[in-house]
């Protein structure tokens, strides 16, 4: 696998914390307690994969057998492969407790977040898939006579004092394209709930935490305003017919770069029409004969659109994001516009960079445009 980050092609490889058990019974526990976590995503498949060869999908209300398998004494590994719930849909609570643990981040403690509603860039959906790999044959690991931690470190002297003996192994597998704060919440909160387990890792592929492409989504790359007026293809015409934004449309290699252009282009779904339907998801189809081979949007068709997808119920609020992101230029900034829904209706958003987002309000309400 490969993804493209900063503008470079880079080896998709992943990145791994190792969590460290003095028994085997306790591994269930973990798992169970990991399962439960609150930004893992219950509405997402399950994919169990045991000894390497069997796979499996579990239904959530039904996970005794897969606790009763971490600690068979026949299972040798078991990789139990989750999502996380992308943050445009986290509880307010949640979303708070994750965005705290940014001040914790090695190299970047310093950094002030100075934003009222940060947001994810939806030029680039993240990888949320987290895998969590248990070794429950027996306590075969090596003992370390010395063992220096590294990475991000929870309950270090108990780590340490089990790497010094047989211990049980498990471990956390993120990325590329990860979010620091997802894995940070999910291996604090198993040792902060786990105090006899150690747990250490999580370098990304630059040794670091801020530099690689492990945790190359960023929680704060925007500024989310969203717009009050019902009315959106009346306020983007408005806001076109005064060059407030410029147009942009996928251009350049694998249409990662973008350039003005006199309409909307829907950033994700350019190149629709080309695709053949048995490579396309049930979603991307639906996509797919709406638009056909329509690849520029007035204001009005937009609106059109948004408000098909809207009513669309397999298209949750994050499918809508994406499906309906346009990139527009401010000011020689990259900003995204898109729609995000409540009920059956696209509300709109604006996207921009924190550096312009004061004088963009301004701008908003300049042309009578409220904002929330």
């Amino acid at each position: 696998m490969f993804v493209y980050w900063q503008g470079y092609e880079v080896d998709g490889s992943s990145t791994d914390y190792n969590v460290v058990v003095p028994e085997r019974e306790l591994i269930a526990e973990v798992l169970r307690y990991f399962l439960t976590l609150k930004i893992i995503d219950r509405n997402a498949e399950l994919s169990v994969t045991i000894n390497k060869f069997t796979k499996q999908v579990f239904k959530w209300d039904e996970l005794d057998k897969l606790y009763e398998l971490a600690v068979h004494a026949e299972t040798e590994k078991i990789f139990v492969s989750a999502s996380c719930i992308h943050p445009d849909q986290l509880f307010p609570q949640v979303r708070k407790d994750l965005y705290k643990l940014s001040a914790t981040r090695p190299g970047a403690e310093g950094k002030n977040h100075n934003y009222k509603r940060p947001a994810v860039s939806p030029f680039y959906r993240p990888n949320l898939q987290v895998e969590l790999w248990v070794n429950s044959l027996n306590k075969a690991d090596a003992a370390a006579e010395t063992y220096q931690p590294d990475g991000l470190v929870f309950n270090q002297k108990t780590l340490i004092h089990l790497m010094q003996q047989p211990h049980f192994s498990m471990g956390l597998i993120c990325g590329p394209t990860f979010i620091y704060e997802y894995a940070a919440y999910l291996v604090s909160n198993l040792a902060e709930r786990f105090p006899e387990i150690g747990i250490d890792g999580g370098l990304d592929c630059a040794g670091g935490f801020v530099n690689g492409c492990t945790y190359a989504m960023d929680l704060y790359t925007y500024e989310k305003i969203i717009v009050k007026s019902p009315d959106i293809a009346a306020t983007l015409q408005e806001l076109l017919a005064a060059d407030v934004f410029i147009p942009q449309m996928p251009s350049g290699k694998y249409d990662r770069e973008l350039a003005d252009a006199k309409e909307l282009h829907l950033y994700h779904l350019q190149n629709i029409h080309k695709a053949s339907d048995e490579h396309l998801s049930a979603q991307r189809k639906i996509v797919k004969g709406i638009i056909g081979r329509k690849q520029s949007f007035t204001t009005l068709q937009y609106e059109t659109f948004v408000q098909k997808i809207a009513q669309i119920e397999c298209f949750n609020s994050v499918d809508m994001i994406y499906c309906s992101t346009c990139g527009v230029k401010i000011n020689d900034k990259i900003v995204a516009i898109t729609c995000n829904k409540e009920g059956q209706m696209p509300v709109l958003e604006f996207r921009v960079p924190l550096e312009i987002r004061q004088d963009f309000v301004k701008t908003l309400k300049r042309y009578g445009i409220s904002v929330i």
